[in-house]
């Protein structure tokens, strides 16, 4: 059998060491489309953290009026424990009943 040489494939991309308007305009296309992907990332990035505040300040502020809404209810049933006791008291003291 006679060797067979393998037969040398020409690469299928070539540089040939010119730069042609075309490459000069995709070059340029593809920093503009890069820049304008990070400008939009910037602003949502910014845009999600001023949300992000305003909805933790909603919070804090929601979190704030309960708690005060809470201390007002605890006071009041303390009110209202202190006057049964006093109504208690006095019952099992034998005194008149105050006027409401």
């Amino acid at each position: 059998m006679a060797d067979i040489a393998p037969r040398e494939e020409k690469p299928r991309i070539r540089f040939d060491g010119t730069i042609t308007a075309g490459n000069v305009l995709t070059a340029v296309a593809m920093a503009a489309a890069l820049m304008v992907w990070g400008l939009r990332l910037e602003g949502r990035v910014e845009t999600e953290r001023v949300e992000r505040t305003r909805m933790e300040a909603e919070f804090a502020r929601r979190l704030e009026a309960d708690s005060t809404r809470e201390r007002d209810g605890f006071a009041e049933l303390r009110a209202g424990l202190r006057r049964i006791e006093d109504i208690l008291l006095r019952s099992v003291r034998g005194e008149p009943r105050p006027a409401p």
